[in-house]
């Protein structure tokens, strides 16, 4: 989810000054480059491929880190173990930050065939596109079976 840090406007927290934070935005990239994703806070805008409403797992991190921590810790090993992070999708993160921002987001709803028309002639755009029409197909939702939660994450 660090993805969304891009121009947040908390201040830096007790954890990011051990971490050595410097910024906000520094802490909640996370270790990541600044880097708009679909969404950019900064200027109020979303670029859909598609509705926006394929369901996506996001995922910061340090929860990441925290469940390696935690599996390291385990005494056995089960056979399969996994982690997911928010269900979600684009639209309702849109939602959420017109709500806490207190202003409309501009949103672009862009057709798969116009995407991956794009993706062929513009080299630019191709990553960027691909990436977004794998979302919407719903190449980023993850998880749905046997999932391994552990409780003491969110300290």
């Amino acid at each position: 989810m660090s993805i969304l840090a891009t121009g947040t406007p908390k201040g830096v927290t007790e954890v990011g000054s051990r971490e050595g934070c410097k910024t906000d935005e520094e802490e909640a990239l996370a270790g990541l480059r600044p880097w708009n994703f679909v969404i950019n806070v900064k200027a109020g805008t979303a670029d859909f491929a598609g509705d926006g409403k394929a369901e996506m797992v996001l995922t910061d991190m340090r929860d990441i880190a925290r469940f390696v921590w935690e599996a390291l810790s385990l005494e056995k090993w089960k056979p399969v173990m996994g982690m997911r992070g928010d269900v979600t999708n684009f639209q309702a993160i849109v939602a959420k930050l017109e709500t806490v921002s207190g202003r409309k987001f501009l949103i672009t709803q862009n057709s798969i065939d116009a995407l991956e028309q794009e993706a062929k002639e513009d080299p630019s755009k191709t990553f960027y596109d691909q990436a977004r029409v794998a979302v919407a197909k719903g190449w980023a939702m993850v998880g749905t079976t046997r999932i391994l939660l552990f409780r003491t994450w969110r300290r």
